[in-house]
This record gives C-alpha cells, structure tokens and sequence, in this order.
C-alpha cells in the first residue's frame, strides 16, 4: 500500500520506527494495526500464489492481526506482523506455513530468515521473515509442501470435493 508522504510523516513522528532501504518497517501495537494493511515483503507474488490453490479461503483473523490461508477449513499459510511486545521478531512481516519437523530443522540450519513456527506448534510450522533472503523458488517449495500436507489429512470425500470446484 503506497502510504501519502504526509502521512509517512506524522507516521514517522507518532511511532517509533525503523527505515530499511527503502522500506519502512513501523512498529505498532496489534491495537494500532488493527484494519490497517501494511504490505512491505518482497514476495509480491506470494498472496495470489497461495489464493490460486485448489480450494484456498482467505480471511482475516482481527483477533490476532492475522491474514489466514485455509483449504477444507484448516489452516495451511497465514502472514502477520509481530508488534514490538514480541521479542526477537523486529515488527518484520512474518509467513507462517505447516512443515515436517526434520525438513524444518534443516531449514532453519540453511536460512536464517527461516525461524520456528510464531504462536504455533514449533515442531511442525516454520516461519518465513518477508523482507529476508529466502529465495523464491524454496518458498514456492514451502508453500506447496504446506498446502499438501493440509490437503492430504482432509477427508476423502472434503479432497474430492475441493478437486471437483476447481476445475
């Protein structure tokens, strides 16, 4: 979202902030971000990719400042943006996605914009910094790999059903 220069500075004046190259990362409470949508990742890309899969329902959890990623009503991806109350994570937009628990290891031994799962299960969700360094084609991979996972464990008949909707 292309936020007018006025407002960059009364945004500049009224939170504290942190400037990144061209981005500016603002950290805001979950109260102040509430309705806002601040988009800054560099995987521009990724919302339609992960809305383009068979069956995906997108919503918004207000609650938890959460953009939620569903196929069959279980959770496969979702984006949030930490507020400052949460250590360790810098107000950095944040993909959590579902993944095996060696394979997320590994990745977090690989990538370190690849970190445990925030407020989910870390043995089995990792997730993925937006403004970090992870290239494109391995979060692809992810994102596909977590979908499956989710899609494999609806029932049957949910599967055939999702399968029959998209085409």
């Amino acid at each position: 979202m292309q936020i007018g220069e006025k407002r960059m500075d009364w945004l500049r004046e009224a939170y504290p902030l942190a400037e990144s190259g061209e981005k500016v990362i603002l950290c805001l409470s979950q109260s102040q971000r509430r309705g806002m949508v601040i988009k800054m990742n560099k995987y521009n890309w990724l919302d339609d990719y992960l809305q383009a899969k068979k069956g995906c329902a997108k919503d918004y959890k207000l609650e938890w400042g959460w953009w939620r990623y569903q196929v069959g009503g279980k959770l496969f991806a979702a984006t949030c943006q930490p507020g400052p109350e949460h250590q360790g994570y810098d107000c950095r937009e944040l993909l959590t996605l579902k993944c095996e628990p060696m394979l997320a290891e590994a990745l977090r031994a690989e990538y370190p914009d690849i970190i445990p799962g925030f407020y989910t299960d870390k043995r089995n969700w990792i997730s993925v910094f937006l403004d970090g360094a992870v290239p494109d084609d391995v979060l692809r991979g992810l994102c596909n790999r977590s979908y499956e996972l989710v899609f494999s464990k609806l029932t049957k008949k949910m599967q055939r059903e999702i399968a029959e909707q998209a085409q």
